[in-house]
């Protein structure tokens, strides 16, 4: 495939008419959250964000207003963190309200920021097996979940090399081990050792004080204000989990 002919997909793609749904066809006991990048030049109108957040928030969980965002550097960019959350009818409401009060206090996203999603780790049921199915999908399918992940734009992260590092090799060469073991905490404490640097294509985060449980986290994803595009990242996501548990996947 050439650039114009995935140039032309794309195209296709966007101009088709996808409906937000109310819930998607996922395990409704797997808990999710996300963080996502954007841009503000004036912290007046970031406060303006908590605000309202605060104010809007009807069944949607956030963080005290001031701690709803981050400031991770001097070219004002901001995150905005959910608490965990469920695949239910207010759940994507609220994401849908929140991409609202982000788009008309006029925020900036593009294709060198960055959304992340968390999972429970919790969802794998402490099963090696499924801990195992899991990265060996990830493993195979590293450059097509990549690709998925540009969202409205053609081109991925321009830092993704630096904030998302690929991690096929890893995993393909942890998946081939002799002494690979059956113990899904041993096998999390490896990951964790093997992927120490938060800056891979996958996290599996411990308790801490910005965790309240433990995650996996997948940072492959373009930013984003369209809830479609952002409810996909998520399905993706919760669907590869769901599967698994489900036995869904040969």
């Amino acid at each position: 495939m050439n650039i114009v002919d995935e140039h032309n997909i794309v195209n296709n793609l966007l101009n088709k008419e996808y409906k937000y749904r109310d819930i998607l066809n996922v395990d409704n006991d797997i808990p999710f959250g996300m963080e996502l990048e954007f841009v503000s030049y004036n912290k007046k109108d970031v406060d303006k964000i908590a605000k309202d957040l605060k104010t809007q928030k009807k069944n949607y969980k956030v963080d005290d207003a001031n701690k709803s965002y981050n400031l991770l550097n001097e070219n004002k960019i901001y995150e905005l963190k959910t608490p965990s959350l469920y695949n239910n009818t207010s759940t994507f409401k609220d994401i849908k309200d929140t991409c609202d009060i982000l788009e008309k206090n006029k925020v900036q996203t593009s294709n060198n920021k960055g959304m992340h999603v968390h999972v429970d780790l919790s969802s794998l049921d402490e099963y090696s097996e499924y801990l195992f199915t899991f990265l060996k999908i990830f493993s195979i399918y590293e450059h097509i979940i990549f690709r998925f992940s540009y969202g409205e734009d053609e081109t991925s992260n321009i830092n993704i090399s630096s904030y998302s590092r690929e991690i096929s090799n890893l995993l393909y060469n942890y998946l081939s081990r002799d002494d690979l073991s059956d113990d899904f905490n041993h096998n999390i404490d490896e990951l964790q050792k093997l992927l120490i640097c938060k800056s891979y294509a996958l996290n599996f985060h411990k308790k801490d004080n910005n965790v309240k449980n433990d995650t996996i986290e997948m940072r492959t994803f373009n930013s984003t204000l369209n809830p479609i595009i952002i409810q996909n990242n998520i399905n993706l996501f919760l669907s590869i989990i769901s599967s698994i548990r489900n036995n869904e996947i040969d």
